[in-house]
């Protein structure tokens, strides 16, 4: 029998809130798992057990590998955490290129707006609809020595059983894909696909940073506007009217950052499984072919320059949320723009750490890159 183990992935906010259901309910699917196979389930419940640092993707290959799942508590708390996020669509990216997708398993514990839409403009609540996922928005008031609740909690641990059993069947090559089928991309094709959307990333980047900019001249103005009216004879409304101009200049960026950001980690995520393909069979497939050894030498240069410029475009965003953080409850009229950037933000950061793993993938490989750091395109 294989060796049973899952993540509970959620926001210790959120089991407070609760009364601490959400981890209840862990316990009560692993005492139902256990029952169901007659073997012990390792079920993590905190991060800190889990102990995967910062080499996200490599922990989470090996735990596909092992046939572990993950449980995510969606909550709208859930999606506005980065590490959660970040959890979240790392395990799904993998699980989807591995053909075990039935490891992950979502919970609708709290309403979340956007998922019901259609077409959502978080990509993250995007990527979790295509999954199936479980509502637990009502079952989560049931007492959990009703029968309602105990059937439910059984129908999760059956889920998880035959997940178990779906991912036994799966056989991963050393390189951690699955083993290649016909209509598999090959290694040159993965390198076409991904010097045809870095540049469109690049310039999506680009666009972002012109954004963050004016967000961050508009805030500077409003102060400035603050300090002149700041006297022992300014009333509370010379100085709410700043803020209300405020809201009303940043309404039209943050729209077009929460837009562009959505945009970027979709693109991003398109192109994410194909540059670990080839960041990990790079080593290999120069030690076989050394003529390839200058094109994936210039493309993993390529990719390290990009990263690069990822991180200085884009890094002022998150200077840009702790600079705005304060004045969210300054007026009620900031609010809704302020939060709007907040999630634009949080969706930047999760992307940033994707292009940030494909560093650390290179680094590992040992491949020298260092004449051929440029942008690619």
């Amino acid at each position: 029998m294989p060796h049973y183990g899952g993540f509970w992935s959620y926001v210790h906010a959120d089991d407070e809130a609760d009364g601490n259901r959400v981890t209840e309910l862990a316990r009560d699917i692993k005492a139902q798992f256990e029952m169901l196979t007659a073997e012990t389930l390792d079920l993590f419940l905190d991060h800190e057990e889990i102990a995967w640092g910062d080499d996200w993707r490599r922990s989470i290959d090996d735990a596909l590998d092992k046939g572990r799942f993950l449980c995510a508590i969606l909550t709208p708390r859930y999606f506005r955490s980065p590490e959660c996020r970040k959890e979240l669509h790392t395990f799904a990216m993998r699980a989807t290129s591995l053909g075990v997708r039935e490891l992950l398993l979502p919970l609708l514990y709290v309403d979340v707006r956007d998922i019901h839409s259609d077409n959502p403009e978080d990509t993250l609540i995007a990527l979790v609809k295509t999954f199936q996922w479980e509502d637990w928005r009502d079952l989560r008031f049931c007492d959990r020595a009703s029968g309602e609740y105990r059937r439910a909690v059984a129908h999760l641990a059956e889920r998880l059983v035959i997940a178990g059993e779906q991912a036994e069947q799966v056989q991963v090559a050393p390189g951690g894909e699955a083993e290649p089928s016909e209509d598999r991309p090959g290694l040159l094709d993965h390198i076409a696909n991904a010097e045809e959307a870095v540049p469109k990333l690049s310039q999506t980047i680009e666009a972002l940073s012109k954004e963050i900019v004016l967000i961050g001249e508009i805030a500077e103005g409003t102060t400035r506007e603050l300090e002149r009216s700041a006297d022992s004879r300014s009333t509370y409304v010379s100085r709410v009217l700043p803020m209300k101009r405020m809201a009303d200049r940043l309404e039209d960026p943050a729209q077009r950052i929460w837009s562009l950001a959505n945009e970027y980690t979709s693109e991003l995520y398109e192109v994410d499984g194909g540059i670990r393909v080839i960041i990990s069979l790079a080593s290999s497939q120069i030690e076989s072919d050394p003529e390839l050894r200058d094109q994936l030498s210039v493309f993993c240069g390529a990719v390290l320059s990009f990263a690069q410029s990822a991180r200085e475009g884009l890094g002022s965003a998150e200077k840009l949320k702790t600079a705005l953080a304060p004045i969210e409850g300054l007026t009620r009229d900031l609010r809704p723009v302020i939060r709007l950037l907040q999630k634009a933000f949080n969706v930047l950061t999760e992307a940033i750490s994707v292009s940030d793993d494909w560093v650390q993938l290179i680094e590992n490989t040992g491949i020298d890159c260092g004449e051929y750091v440029r942008e690619l395109g």
